[in-house]
Order: C-alpha cells, then structure tokens, then sequence
C-alpha cells in the first residue's frame, strides 16, 4: 500500500474507531462471485473463503466500517483450467498474493442505497473501489447486497499477453450477498 494511501486509512479508521455501528458476522450461505468476459462470452466466477469485518447500522451509516479478506486460491468458474491459469502468476499469482482485501474507508447514504467508499488490495496494488449496496435487516439478521466494478489490468491481473482485452474483457463486476447475524457484544453478555 502505498505511503499516502496508508495514512488516510489508518486517519479515517481511527477517527472513527470508538463509534462504529451494530457488528454483524457473516454466516455460511454469504456469497462474493464475479462476472468478467472471455472472448467475449461472459462467465460468472466466486471466491468460496472469504471473511469480512462489518460494523454498520443504517441510520448513521458514516459511522460504519467494512474491511474483507478474500482468499485468491478459493476461485471457481466452473472450469477447472480456467480457475488453474487464474492462479498462476500472471493472474493472480496467489503464491506470492494468497490474499486480497477490501476496506471501506467511508460509507456514505445515496437514495435508497449505500455507498461504501474505500481500497482494494489486489497482487500489492490499491486502487479505490466503491461498492454500492443495499442493507436490509429483520430480527437481528440482516442481509447485505451489493455490486462493484474493477478494471482488472489496473491491478495487473492477466498481465503479459493475456493484457490484450481482445481475449479477456477488462471490465469485472463484482457481487456481493452477504447473509449477517447481529454479534453478541461482549460488555452486554457479561
């Protein structure tokens, strides 16, 4: 991460680190696939391990905070030589990068969504992603969806001759539905 980048993250995260909103875990049937093109059919992928860190509640979303951890190896597109090349090192080269993360720096309201504002960090590169997301909860579960679009050649995924978007589109949408339970606070159960 570079040097500016870090120091705004860790500023905003410790601004806000005492008035974060509800904790929420996430439980097993929570989903974080992908839709990208290759030779421009589309084809749908997703990560099975993943864990995100949530603290969020509706009605102050500004004092939300959202940081993801996606573990790279756990990719399925349904085609084992395709998610094989995906972790080699012109992909995502999980041998040296096992692990991409999200953190969500701001979240902010915009009509009837919400908008988490913050840094992916994918093969050593950050580049501000937004995800736009909806939040709806009900007896202390709640679910959360939602989608962002990345540019994979600007963290350097399919470098070398796959950087020819004539074979692999640049364009990757990404999808979240995460199934989440309310934390049980530890001051409140003791």
């Amino acid at each position: 991460m570079t040097t500016p980048l870090k120091a705004l993250l860790a500023t905003l995260l410790l601004a806000g680190s005492n008035s974060w909103g509800d904790t929420w875990q996430l439980l097993p049937d929570s989903e974080l696939a992908f839709t990208a093109t290759q030779q421009g059919v589309e084809f749908e992928g997703r990560f099975h391990t993943f864990d995100a860190e949530i603290q969020f509640d509706p009605a102050d979303p500004a004092s939300g905070h959202i940081k993801a951890s996606i573990a790279l190896a756990s990719v399925d597109t349904a085609y084992g030589e395709r998610d094989s090349y995906l972790r080699e090192p012109e992909w995502f080269n999980v041998a040296i990068w096992p692990t991409a993360t999200y953190t969500a720096v701001r979240i902010v309201k915009s009509g009837d969504k919400f908008i988490a504002i913050g840094i992916l960090s994918l093969r050593n590169i950050d580049q501000p992603v937004d995800l736009s997301f909806t939040f709806v909860e009900e007896d202390g579960e709640a679910r959360l969806t939602g989608t962002a679009g990345i540019l994979r050649l600007s963290f350097d995924v399919g470098s070398g001759e796959w950087g020819n978007t004539q074979w692999v589109g640049n364009e990757v949408a990404v999808n979240v539905d995460l199934a989440l339970v309310r934390a049980k606070q530890q001051g409140k159960e003791e």
